[in-house]
């Protein structure tokens, strides 16, 4: 019971007994009575006020913390508003400024993504589209989906969600309360890596598609990544799979596009691709290349702060960062030892100095220093130039220093780079964190030492993983629960002995399905779905078949949300390691059918 219910439960009791003593006839008790309830009346009165009043300050304080809590996962928020598409410059969506960008920077048409994007960008829905550009770096990809957006969208000037990255993305949709968003708004995320994708589940991407179309752009390097990853990119995977046909662009101009270039910047130098040539790409390069011989330091600089992006730090860079790192890459440090201030300052000075283009190896932003992800690439052997290795010092360094959302992001990139005790060192760090992103470091540091061998040290980092909430394996509209003697019900299978006898059931529905006409009439006789499902190993091994299940259903047409399930018995895998669990349904047999394969990751 409240405080006010008692309070009123209270004044209740005392009005009875006061209208006993008041039936007694004494004119001054009765003054006194009626007194006491007028006095008791206003306190209760008062206290409901008050009690009003902390709601509304509580209500209040909550909502500052909301708004708050929305404008620090968000690139852009003047105002404590999103903006309008017409409110943003291209800078803001990603475009590298240059020395045109200020007055007339026209757009050089690339038609067949120009085409390709216009048809994805429509504003119908929901849900919207998952919009995805992938290119090299500089090769135009975020001019060209900021253009293409301009003109899609130029007669309903949208709202634009431009969160900080993939998590930030994941906490707005999961706010308490929900956004407010009065209309279509689409989601802006440029330069996406693998962590930005990890983080997008199905769940968070279904709740994307209810705001408005996703527009993510990416380099090719980070595709490559995430389609040869292996399974600690299985996120990223599967939320690009709910991608639409993604528009990749060439680096190279055809050459009408470079006619088109000459004629709009004539004073420019067209080789290759119009980002590059605008950035001022080869004399940048020619700079970085020249840097130890015309400015050590600051050529030092430049190399820390792009291992520090290579190694996964997607955040500016802190002075301080590059003082306690530069040491690494300049051979004038006498062992630990660091330039003095006025030396540092004048290799900054060199690297933050823009060339013609009026664009620099780094540039200093709110929070430190950001380099050129160009400059980063060509370090990753980009521009026909052999790979630079990351000093393995750097990668001990970076650890001492990491924050735990740091940790993760790292983890994931040493992993991707062969570097597997670097991994595990720190998605250790993050896992044990309680940081919130300490759950999914605790399932990649479990599939990194499961690789590695080490069962014991995998599956203490799973059970690490759920104990926060996180059950490992990634949940799919599929529904896979494997049932086994040394497992709960529910349980994903980890650490099963070879040959141990298992059960598989898997659900799924028909939501939203359209059967073709002429293979539902062709079903109509057999009315039955058959349902195989195998699982096959990650490293490209030989597809090892589990068992074929036939499962009856009313007939050739579904209804909304039906719901069908199978037990498929089987046996434990000999090999350890990461499998993917498929179910395909073909509709009429094997001679007619409909192929749509879903999938379930789990570890065995």
């Amino acid at each position: 019971m409240s405080v006010i219910g008692l309070a009123a439960a209270a004044l209740l009791a005392a009005v009875a007994v006061w209208m006993k003593l008041y039936d007694r006839g004494d004119e001054r008790l009765k003054d006194l009575i009626v007194w006491s309830i007028a006095l008791t009346g206003a306190g209760l009165a008062a206290g409901v006020v008050g009690k009003v009043a902390d709601l509304r300050a509580d209500r209040a304080r909550h909502d500052v913390q909301w708004r708050a809590s929305v404008r620090s996962l968000l690139r852009e928020c003047p105002g404590g508003s999103l903006p309008r598409l017409s409110q943003l410059t291209d800078a803001a969506l990603g475009v590298t400024p240059t020395r045109y960008s200020a007055g007339d920077a026209p757009y050089v048409a690339r038609p067949a993504a120009d085409q390709a994007l216009a048809g994805l960008l429509k504003p119908e829905g929901p849900p919207f589209a998952f919009v995805l550009v992938v290119g090299r770096e500089k090769s135009g990809k975020s001019r060209t989906a900021a253009q293409a957006a301009r003109v899609a969208w130029a007669k309903t000037d949208p709202p634009i969600l431009l969160p900080l990255d993939g998590k930030a993305l994941a906490d707005l949709v999961a706010l308490d309360p929900p956004l407010r968003l009065t209309g279509p708004t689409p989601v802006w995320m440029d330069a996406a890596a693998v962590p930005d994708l990890n983080a997008l589940s199905g769940p968070v991407l279904e709740a994307v598609a209810g705001y408005g179309p996703l527009v993510v752009t990416m380099t090719a390097a980070t595709w490559n990544e995430i389609e040869n990853g292996g399974p600690i990119a299985i996120g990223a995977r599967q939320a690009l799979e709910r991608a639409a046909s993604p528009v990749f662009l060439e680096f190279e101009m055809t050459e009408a596009e470079k006619a088109d270039a000459r004629r709009l910047y004539p004073s420019e130098e067209i080789t290759a691709s119009i980002a590059e040539t605008l950035v001022g790409g080869s004399t940048l390069l020619k700079k970085y290349w020249a840097g130890p011989d015309e400015q050590p330091v600051g050529c030092a600089i430049v190399r820390a702060a792009v291992d520090m992006r290579r190694a996964g730090l997607t955040r500016p860079v802190t002075r301080a960062e590059l003082q306690a790192l530069i040491s690494l890459y300049w051979s004038g440090a006498q062992g630990s030892a660091r330039p003095v201030d006025d030396v540092f300052d004048a290799g900054l000075e060199w690297a933050a100095k823009p060339v013609a283009s009026e664009v620099a190896l780094i540039t200093g932003v709110s929070g430190g220093w950001q380099v050129l992800g160009y400059v980063a690439a060509a370090d990753d052997g980009e521009n026909l130039i052999p790979p630079r290795r990351i000093p393995s010092q750097l990668w001990t360094e970076i650890l001492t220093r990491a924050t735990p959302e740091d940790a993760a992001a790292i983890g994931v990139n040493a992993y991707l780079r062969g570097e597997a005790e670097v991994a595990v060192q720190a998605l250790r760090k993050a896992a044990l964190s309680g940081h919130p992103d300490a759950p999914f470091a605790a399932v990649a540091l479990g599939i990194v030492l499961s690789e590695q061998g080490d069962r014991q040290g995998a599956k203490e980092a799973y059970q690490m993983a759920q104990a926060n909430g996180v059950v490992p394996g990634y949940q799919l509209d599929l529904g896979v629960t494997v049932r086994t003697e040394s497992l709960e019900e529910g349980q994903i299978a980890l650490f099963l002995q070879p040959g141990e006898p298992i059960e598989i059931t898997a659900s799924w529905s028909f939501s939203g399905r359209v059967v073709p006409i002429f293979l539902a009439a062709l079903s109509a006789a057999e009315k039955h779905w058959t349902v195989k499902a195998f699982v096959n190993r990650y490293d490209g091994g030989e597809s090892l078949p589990m068992g074929t299940v036939e499962v009856p259903v009313r007939g050739p047409f579904f209804s909304e949300n039906e719901v069908y399930s199978a037990t498929i018995g089987t046996r434990a895998p000999r090999e350890p390691g990461v499998y993917q669990f498929t179910v395909v349904e073909f509709l009429g047999g094997a001679a007619m059918f409909q192929e749509t394969p879903l999938h379930e990751v789990v570890e065995f």
